[in-house]
C-alpha cells in the first residue's frame, strides 16, 4: 500500500480526517506537524515528524520547517505528499519552485503536487480567480483592493453588498460582508495589517522576513480581494486529481454555517451539480495539479448557477464523506498511486444531511441531539478514532460548560450506535 506524508503547519479543525481516511484504506501515513495537532493524534498516523508550533514568537520555528521536511521525505520516502492547510500548501509550493532545492526533494513534491507553477496559482486567491475568468467560468467578479478608496469605488460601481477577503486566511476567518460604504471601510481596516503604528510596522516587517527566509513565494501582507456578493447558498466540490485529470470528486451544499454566514460549514447535504464538476475539472486541467483540492461555490437562486468564489489547494474534511454518496475521493487517489482500478461506487447513497463533527456540536449540541434521536441526520463522528474524539471533547466541554454532560452523553451514544 502507498506511503503518504501529510504536512500540517496550522492546527486546523478536521485536518485529521484525510489522514484517517487514507489510513482506513490501508495506506501507511506519516504526519509532519507540531506536537498535539489533531492530525498527529489520529491512530492512523503511523509516524510523526515534529514541527515547532506556529504561534506567537514561535512562528520563527517555520525557519526550520524546510530542513525537517527534507528529513521526513528522505526517511519516510512517501509516494505522495499532502498539505492539510493553506500555509502548508504555500510552503510546499515554495520548496518545489526553489531551484536550490535538492533534486530528490523537488522530484517528490512535483510528483505529489503536479505542476509547481500551476499549484502556485491555486495557492493564490487572486491568481486563481483570474484564471477562472480567462477560462470563461462563472465567477462573481473580483478585484484587488489595494486601498480603501479603490474598494469603495469598485463597490459603488458593482452595488452593495460586497465581500472582502484577506489573502492568507481560511475556514471563514478573514472574510467580511459589507452592506454599505461605512462597513466596507471598517472591514478594510480590520483585515489589513496597518503600518502606521510602530507595532504594525514591526509585524509586517517580521512576517515578510519570516516568509521570505522560509521560502514561501507569496507576500504575507498582500492586499485583500474584493468580490461581488452573490445571494445564494454556499457549496463545495472536493476532488482527487493526477496530472491535471480528475480521478474522483464529490459535492456538498452547506445547510448551516457557524459563526455567521462566512463561517465554516456545520451541516452539509450531498448534491450533484454538473456546473461545479465542470468548473473544477477545467481548472484542474489548466493548472496541471495532482493530489487533493477543493473549490468553494455559491449556488444562486434555484441552486443551479454555480459561482466559483475560491480555490483551496488542500483537502477539506467533507471529502471523507464521499463513500456514503458513491464518490470515494481518497480511494481513487490510493488506486492511482498503486495502479489499481478505481474503487466501485455505492449503489444506494444516503439522502440525509450530515452533521459535521465537531462543528455542529460547537454550534448547538441540543439541536443535534434532537435531530439524532429522530434519525434525521448522520453524525460524522469518527467512532474508530477515539484519541481524536477525546481531544475535541475536551474543547467542546470547555465551550459548552452548561451542556458538558449532554456533550459527553452524545459522543458516547453516537459511538455505540455506530458500533452496533
Amino acid at each position: 500500500m502507498p506511503r503518504i506524508l501529510f504536512v500540517s503547519i496550522i492546527n486546523s479543525v478536521g485536518s485529521e480526517r484525510a489522514v484517517a481516511a487514507m489510513g482506513r484504506l490501508g495506506a501507511e501515513c506519516a504526519v509532519l506537524s507540531p506536537v498535539g495537532s489533531y492530525s498527529s493524534l489520529t491512530r492512523f498516523a503511523a509516524r510523526h515528524f515534529v514541527l515547532p508550533p506556529y504561534r506567537g514568537v514561535r512562528r520563527l520555528g517555520l525557519l526550520t520547517a524546510r530542513r525537517r521536511l527534507e528529513i521526513a521525505l528522505l526517511d519516510f520516502r512517501p509516494d505522495t505528499v499532502v498539505p492539510l492547510d493553506d500555509l502548508s500548501a504555500k510552503f510546499l509550493c515554495g520548496i518545489a519552485l526553489d531551484p536550490s532545492t535538492r533534486e530528490p526533494v523537488r522530484a517528490a513534491l512535483v510528483e505529489a503536487l503536479g505542476s509547481p507553477q500551476g499549484f502556485a496559482v491555486a495557492c493564490d486567491r487572486r491568481r486563481g480567480m483570474d484564471l477562472a475568468v480567462r477560462l470563461g467560468l462563472r465567477t462573481p467578479g473580483h478585484c484587488t483592493a489595494t486601498d480603501a478608496v479603490v474598494a469603495r469605488d469598485v463597490a459603488a460601481a458593482w452595488g452593495y453588498p460586497v465581500v472582502l477577503k484577506r489573502e492568507h486566511s481560511g475556514g471563514g476567518d478573514g472574510v467580511a460582508i459589507a452592506w454599505d460604504s461605512m462597513q466596507l471601510g471598517a472591514a478594510f481596516e480590520t483585515l489589513q495589517v496597518r503600518g502606521k503604528h510602530w507595532k504594525g510596522w514591526v509585524t509586517r516587517t517580521s512576517r515578510r522576513f519570516l516568509w521570505r527566509w522560509a521560502g514561501l513565494p507569496f507576500s504575507p501582507d498582500a492586499p485583500p480581494l474584493l468580490q461581488r456578493h452573490i445571494n445564494g447558498t454556499p457549496a463545495m466540490h472536493t476532488l482527487a486529481a493526477f496530472q491535471g485529470r480528475v480521478l474522483e470528486a464529490v459535492s456538498f451544499l452547506a445547510e448551516r454555517t457557524h459563526p455567521g454566514p462566512t463561517g465554516p460549514s456545520t451541516m452539509v447535504r450531498h448534491i450533484e451539480n454538473p456546473e461545479m464538476a465542470d468548473t473544477a475539472a477545467r481548472l484542474v486541467a489548466a493548472l496541471g495539479c495532482s493530489g487533493l483540492l477543493s473549490f468553494d461555490f455559491v449556488l444562486e437562486g434555484g441552486k443551479t448557477n454555480a459561482y466559483l468564489i475560491e480555490i483551496n489547494p488542500r483537502p477539506i474534511a467533507v471529502a471523507s464523506l464521499g463513500p456514503l454518496f458513491g464518490h470515494n475521493v481518497y480511494g481513487a487517489l490510493v488506486a492511482q498511486l498503486r495502479g489499481w482500478p478505481a474503487p466501485p461506487k455505492s449503489s444506494e447513497p444516503d439522502t440525509r444531511p450530515v452533521a459535521l463533527f465537531p462543528q455542529e456540536l460547537v454550534r448547538d449540541p441540543q439541536s443535534l441531539r434532537m435531530r439524532l434521536d429522530k434519525g434525521e441526520v448522520i453524525h460524522d463522528l469518527p467512532c474508530d478514532d477515539w484519541g481524536v474524539v477525546a481531544a475535541y471533547e475536551r474543547y467542546l466541554v470547555q465551550m459548552h460548560r452548561t451542556h458538558a454532560e449532554l456533550v459527553r452523553q452524545l459522543l458516547r451514544s453516537v459511538g455505540r450506535r455506530r458500533d452496533q
